[in-house]
C-alpha cells in the first residue's frame, strides 16, 4: 500500500508540476500577411494570396515591356521595403519564405524597435523580443533584404495579443531611380537600410520607394512605374550601364534621358528632381565594349539635358555632381560603393538638399556645353569650374575684383558680402547674376 501511495503521489506531483510547466510554454497564433494593421512601405505593386503577399517595387506591365532594359531577378527584390507593425507582444515571429524568381545573393533583414536599431537577421523566420520593463506597444520596423527576394508570410503574436492601428502617414514621398549604385550593390552585412536613398530618406524623414536595379539602363517606362504615387522628391543616378555597354553609344542615352525628365514632371509636376551625375568611378573608358570615351562624356551629356529643363524655366530641377561627392576610397570594385562610401554619398545629398529646400539654389550654365556652373545658396555660391587650373574671378558691381583664384579641383567656393549685381568670370568667360 505505501508503495502504491508513493506512485499515486508521484503521478499527482508530476501531473501537477506538468500542467504548470505546459503553462508557461508560449503559445502563439498566426495573423495573416493582408492584415490591414501590417503596414508595408516603399512598394507601389502587392499581391495579397491566401497565404502570403508578394511584393513588387516595379508593375508586371513595366516589366514585361522594359525587359531591355531591366533584370528581371534583380527587379524581384525588395530594397527599401519596410514591413511595420505596432504592438505590445513580449515575443513576435515574422515569416517569409524564398523567392524563387527573385535574385538570391545576401540575405540580411534589418530589425528596427520605436526607430532604434536593434540588430541584423540572416534567417527568414524573424524572432524578436520586447523590451523586457517595457509594457507599451513597440513600433517594428523590419526593412528587406536588398540582393535577395523573399515573400511575406505572416506574423506571430503571444495568444493574448494584437496589433494596434498604425499611425497615419505624412512623411514626404521620395522616389530613388537608378541602377546597381541605387539598388545597393556593393555593400555587405546590411540589408537594404545600407543603401544611400534609405539612408537619405531616413535622415530627411521621407518615405522612400527605390526603384533602382541593378544591371538597369536608362529608360522612359520607369516614369510610368510611379504614377500611384505623388512623389515630393525625385532622385536619378543613372547611366553607367548606358556607357559602358557595347551595343550603345553616348548619344544614344540623350532622347531616353530627356523623355525621363520630361515625363517624371508631367506626372510629378510639384516635385523637386535632383539628377546625380555618374558618381566617382576607376573605370577610364568602358571595358565591356562600349564607345570609347570618357565617363566626363556621359556626365557632360547629361548635365546639357538637365539644362535644358532649367534653361526652360524648370525651377525645382537640380543637377548634382555626383562625381565629386565619392572618391576611390568610397569604392568595392570599379565603380559600386561599399558601406562608407554610400553613407558618404547620402552625407552630400543631404547636405545639397536641406540647402536647396532651406534657402533654395539658383543654378547658372556659364556657357552652351555646360562645363562651368554657378550655384548659389544664399550669399554662397560654388562654381563647378569644368577642369583644374581654371582661373575664376568674380568681381562686384563697382567693377572691383573680389576673388580671384587659380582652381585647385573642380570646385571653388566663396560667399558674397552684400546683395547686388556681380560678375563671374572663368577663363574669361563670364555671366552677370544678382543677389
Amino acid at each position: 500500500m505505501n508503495t502504491i501511495k508513493k506512485i499515486h503521489l508521484s503521478l499527482f506531483a508530476y501531473f501537477s508540476f506538468g500542467t504548470s510547466f505546459l503553462q508557461a510554454v508560449d503559445v502563439y497564433k498566426v495573423i495573416p500577411a493582408n492584415d490591414p494593421n501590417i503596414v508595408i512601405k516603399g512598394a507601389m505593386y502587392l499581391t495579397s494570396n491566401t497565404d502570403s503577399v508578394i511584393i513588387d517595387r516595379h508593375s508586371k506591365e513595366f516589366l514585361t515591356n522594359a525587359s531591355s532594359y531591366f533584370s528581371y531577378s534583380n527587379s524581384r527584390t525588395q530594397s527599401g521595403v519596410i514591413l511595420s507593425f505596432k504592438t505590445s507582444s513580449p515575443k513576435i515571429k515574422v515569416n517569409f519564405r524564398k523567392r524563387v524568381d527573385g535574385a538570391q545573393s545576401e540575405l540580411r533583414f534589418a530589425v528596427y524597435r520605436d526607430k532604434q536599431f536593434i540588430g541584423y537577421i540572416t534567417s527568414l523566420l524573424l524572432t524578436m523580443n520586447a523590451l523586457a520593463d517595457n509594457k507599451n506597444a513597440s513600433t517594428w520596423d523590419i526593412v528587406l533584404p536588398y540582393s535577395f527576394g523573399v515573400t511575406f508570410k505572416s506574423i506571430e503574436l503571444l495568444e493574448n495579443y494584437s496589433f494596434e492601428t498604425p499611425e497615419v502617414d505624412t512623411q514626404k514621398k521620395y522616389i530613388a531611380i537608378g541602377n546597381s549604385i541605387t539598388h545597393g550593390r556593393g555593400q555587405s552585412s546590411v540589408a537594404s537600410d545600407g543603401t544611400y536613398p534609405f539612408l537619405l530618406a531616413k535622415a530627411m524623414d521621407w518615405q522612400l520607394y527605390n526603384l533602382g536595379v541593378s544591371g538597369s539602363k536608362i529608360t522612359d517606362m520607369i516614369a510610368d512605374d510611379t504614377k500611384p504615387i505623388k512623389a515630393d522628391v525625385i532622385t536619378i543616378l543613372w547611366g553607367y550601364n548606358d556607357w559602358n555597354n557595347s551595343k550603345n553609344i553616348v548619344a544614344d542615352v540623350i532622347p531616353r534621358y530627356r523623355l525621363l525628365i520630361s515625363k517624371l514632371r508631367t506626372y510629378h509636376p510639384s516635385a523637386s528632381i535632383y539628377c546625380i551625375m555618374p558618381t566617382f568611378t576607376t573605370t577610364l573608358v568602358p571595358d565591356n565594349g562600349g564607345e570609347k570615351t570618357s565617363i566626363d562624356t556621359l556626365r557632360n551629356t547629361q548635365r546639357r539635358v538637365v539644362n535644358e529643363f532649367i534653361d526652360a524655366g524648370d525651377k525645382k530641377l537640380y543637377v548634382i555632381e555626383g562625381g565629386l561627392l565619392t572618391t576611390i576610397a568610397d569604392l568595392n570594385d570599379a565603380v559600386h560603393l561599399n558601406n562608407n562610401g554610400a553613407k558618404h554619398l547620402a552625407d552630400g545629398l543631404i547636405d545639397f538638399i536641406r540647402k536647396t529646400e532651406t534657402t533654395g539654389i539658383q543654378q547658372y550654365k556659364l556657357n552652351d556645353n555646360a562645363n562651368s556652373k554657378v550655384m548659389i545658396s544664399g550669399n554662397n555660391a560654388s562654381v563647378n569650374t569644368g577642369s583644374v587650373g581654371a582661373t575664376v574671378r568674380v568681381y562686384n558691381s563697382a567693377g572691383k575684383m573680389i576673388f580671384n583664384r587659380i582652381s585647385k579641383n573642380l570646385n571653388e567656393q566663396f560667399s558674397f558680402t552684400e546683395k547686388g549685381v556681380y560678375i563671374i568670370s572663368i577663363n574669361n568667360e563670364s555671366m552677370k547674376i544678382v543677389i
